[in-house]
């Protein structure tokens, strides 16, 4: 039974993160163009800030187990970053309304960070170092996209609201 029941959940999950969801990321593009820049935005921020900060102040590790080289001082350097993009996303698209915005980076922020944890605990519990070597260096292609995947569904969730509010 075991077997049958993660057998069923690792192929809905396959589904998932290699269909549905970068579907959602080419769907965005017909709802709010813009949308896609700011995932792409958010998901290069949150990557940046985590490790020019983590590498500056990094002590303590963020999940050791999991990916050792993240500590919660690029969580915050990440959030910190991702939180002023937020802001100035809405300054310069004119909503004005950068409370708004940077609480949507702020939750962007952290579900990339999830994003790229998940996709990490994936390659431990399948015992791999990488994904793939398309991009030698950067732990494969699913190591790259991961948090976009991750961020796409997130702004897509927030750009509906948004758009059916208006």
């Amino acid at each position: 039974h075991n077997s049958a029941l993660a057998d069923s959940a690792l192929s809905l999950m396959g589904v998932l993160y290699c269909g549905i969801m970068p579907a959602t990321l080419v769907n965005l593009r017909y709802i709010d163009p813009y949308s896609v820049i700011f995932v792409v935005l958010i998901c290069v921020v949150t990557d940046v800030g985590a490790y020019f900060v983590g590498k500056g102040l990094g002590k303590s590790k963020l999940a050791p187990h999991v990916s050792p080289g993240k500590t919660w001082a690029g969580f915050w350097g990440a959030v910190f970053f991702t939180v002023i993009l937020g802001g100035l996303w809405g300054y310069f698209r004119g909503t004005y309304n950068l409370l708004l915005w940077s609480f949507v980076a702020l939750g962007g922020s952290l579900v990339a960070q999830a994003g790229d944890l998940f996709e990490s605990s994936l390659k431990r519990d399948a015992q791999v170092k990488d994904s793939g070597n398309c991009i030698p260096g950067h732990g494969g292609v699913l190591d790259r996209f991961d948090s976009y995947l991750f961020v796409s569904v997130y702004v897509f969730i927030f750009t509906l609201i948004l758009n059916f509010r208006s």
